[in-house]
C-alpha cells in the first residue's frame, strides 16, 4: 500500500496535477489536520478539507464581528447567569467533560457567591431543560428571534451596557458609508422588527415571559448567552450565530476580561518551513474546487458541500485522480447522500483511513486500517466553548492487534518515499517523534499546568 501510494503519488506530480489529490479529516482538533496540511502543502495540493462543525459557522460569525477566524468561548466556570439557546450542555454540548465539571462547580458551596441561574430556551424538554432553573418552551427554530426580541427589551428600555456599545461597537447607531448612502444599525432594525408582541406570536413565548428574561439577563452579573446543538457536528445557521453574539455584546460580555472571548491558542511549536519544489509551486498556483463557482464562500477554507458538488457537476477545472479519507464517514453523515455517492463516482480512486468497516470503506478502492484509539498515540488541542489553552496528549495502552498502521506514521512513510522536498517538508521519522516536537512548544512557553493531579481548575491558574 504504501508503494502503491506513493507512486501513484509522485506519478500525479510528474504529470503536471499535483492538485488531483484531495482529502477530507475528520479530526479537526488532532495534530494529525496539521500534518495533512504540511504534506498537501508540500505535495502542491489546496483541496484539503474537513467535515463540517459549528465551528465553521462560529468562525465566520466571529471573523464578520470581530475581524477573526476563531470561534467564541465562554467563561461559564464565572457565571451568575446562563442563558441557553438550545445548547445542551449535559448532553453533548462543547466538551461533555468540562460541562460536567462547570455543573459540578456550580453546586459547590461558596461563601458569599449565589450560584448562577440557568435558563433553558428549548423546544424540548431535553436534560439541560430538566435540571435548569426554568425551562422556557420555544417553537422549533424561533431561537434566534427570541433572542431578539431580548435584545428588543434591552434596548428599548436602555439595559444594555450603553458604553461598551458606544465606544466599542461599530454598526449599533444607523451610519453613513463611503457612498453617502444611510444605512440602518442593528438598534434600530430590532428596535423596528422584533417588538416583544411579533416575537410572542412567532416563538409562542408570552410577552412578560420576554421582558422577564430581558430584566434579569441584563440585571445579573457575569450573566451570559450560549447557543448550539448536543454534538456540534452541524453548521449553524450564520444568522442565528450573530443573534446570540449581538446578546453578549448589549451586555457588554466583550470586554477585556468578559465572559465572552476568543479561543486561545495552544502554544505548540510550529512545523518547519514547507519546501516548495516546482510541481508543488504549480499545484498551489490552481483553485480549489470548493472556490471554482463563487467568489464569496460562505465558508472560507473548508466548504466541503461545494467541492463535492463541483464533482458532481463535472464543472471542476481539473481532475481528482486521489480522495483520501481520514477517519470520516461523510456517506452516512453528510446530508443528501446520494449526492456525496455521486461525487465519489467521479473520483479515480478513494483511499480511506478507518479503523470501521463503515459506509464510506465499503465504497473505498483502498482500506488502510487505523489502529484503535487504544493502541495509538494521539492528542487533542484545546476544548469546545473553553476559555483556556488545553492540550493532552494519550500513549497506547495495548498493542495492535491486527496489521493496521497509524495514519501519521503511513503518511510519514510515504513522504519519504516520495523523497525530495516533500521529505524534507516532513522530516520526522514517525508519529510520536511529530508529536513530541510539537510539544516542545509547550515547554519553551513556561506557562500553564500539568494536570496531574485530580481537581486541577484551569479557569483559576
Amino acid at each position: 500500500a504504501v508503494s502503491e501510494i506513493s507512486l501513484g503519488l509522485g506519478k500525479m506530480r510528474t504529470q503536471g496535477n499535483p492538485q488531483g489529490l484531495a482529502c477530507i479529516s475528520g479530526r479537526p482538533r488532532s495534530s494529525m489536520i496539521e500534518l495533512w496540511r504540511q504534506f498537501f502543502q508540500a505535495h502542491g495540493s489546496p483541496n484539503l478539507y474537513q467535515m463540517p462543525s459549528h465551528a465553521d459557522s462560529l468562525k465566520l460569525a466571529s471573523m464578520l464581528t470581530f475581524g477573526q477566524s476563531v470561534p467564541p468561548v465562554f467563561a461559564l466556570e464565572r457565571a451568575g447567569y446562563v442563558l441557553s439557546f438550545g445548547a445542551n450542555m449535559l448532553g453533548g454540548w462543547g466538551a461533555p467533560g468540562r460541562m460536567q465539571s462547570v455543573f459540578g462547580h456550580w453546586q459547590e458551596d461558596q461563601p458569599g457567591i449565589a450560584p448562577p441561574k440557568i435558563v433553558q430556551i428549548d423546544s424540548r424538554l431535553s436534560l439541560t431543560a430538566t435540571k435548569a432553573d426554568e425551562w422556557v418552551a420555544v417553537k422549533p427554530g424561533a431561537q434566534s428571534a427570541l433572542a431578539l426580541g431580548i435584545a428588543h427589551v434591552m434596548i428599548k428600555n436602555e439595559l444594555y451596557d450603553t458604553n461598551f456599545m458606544a465606544n466599542r461597537v461599530f454598526g449599533f447607531e444607523d451610519w453613513t458609508d463611503n457612498y453617502g448612502n444611510t444605512r440602518q444599525g442593528f438598534k434600530n432594525l430590532v428596535l423596528e422588527n422584533y417588538t416583544p408582541q411579533k416575537v410572542a406570536e412567532s416563538t409562542g413565548v408570552a410577552v412578560a415571559q420576554i421582558e422577564e428574561i430581558a430584566t434579569q439577563f441584563a440585571a445579573r452579573e457575569n450573566a451570559v448567552a450560549v447557543w448550539g446543538e448536543d454534538s456540534g457536528e452541524t453548521p449553524n445557521n450564520i444568522y442565528s450565530d450573530l443573534c446570540f453574539l449581538a446578546l453578549n455584546l448589549l451586555k457588554g460580555n466583550m470586554r477585556t476580561v468578559g465572559m465572552v472571548s476568543l479561543e486561545p491558542q495552544v502554544p505548540l511549536a510550529p512545523l518547519p518551513q514547507v519546501q516548495y519544489d516546482e510541481w508543488a509551486q504549480q499545484g498551489l498556483q490552481q483553485p480549489r474546487l470548493d472556490l471554482t463557482q463563487s467568489k464569496q464562500v460562505p465558508l472560507p477554507g473548508n466548504n466541503l458541500y461545494a467541492f463535492l458538488d463541483t464533482l458532481n457537476r463535472g464543472e471542476a477545472p481539473y481532475s481528482i485522480e486521489m480522495l483520501m479519507i481520514h477517519e470520516a464517514n461523510p456517506v452516512y453523515s453528510l446530508p443528501e447522500t446520494a449526492l456525496v455517492q455521486d461525487a465519489l463516482k467521479k473520483v479515480d480512486r478513494i483511499v480511506t483511513f478507518t479503523s470501521y468497516m463503515d459506509e464510506t470503506a465499503v465504497q473505498a478502492d483502498l482500506i488502510l486500517p487505523n489502529h484503535m484509539s487504544l493502541e495509538r498515540y494521539d492528542d487533542i488541542i484545546g476544548l469546545p466553548g473553553a476559555p483556556y489553552a488545553y492540550y493532552a496528549v494519550s500513549s497506547p495502552i495495548l498493542q495492535p492487534r491486527l496489521n493496521t498502521m497509524h495514519t501519521g506514521d503511513f503518511m510519514l512513510t510515504v513522504a519519504g518515499k516520495m523523497g525530495g522536498t516533500v521529505k524534507g517538508s516532513l522530516p520526522w521519522k514517525n508519529y510520536e517523534s511529530y508529536l513530541k516536537s510539537r510539544v516542545e512548544g509547550l515547554v519553551s512557553a513556561g506557562t500553564g499546568a500539568v494536570a496531574d493531579k485530580p481537581g486541577v481548575k484551569p479557569w483559576s491558574l
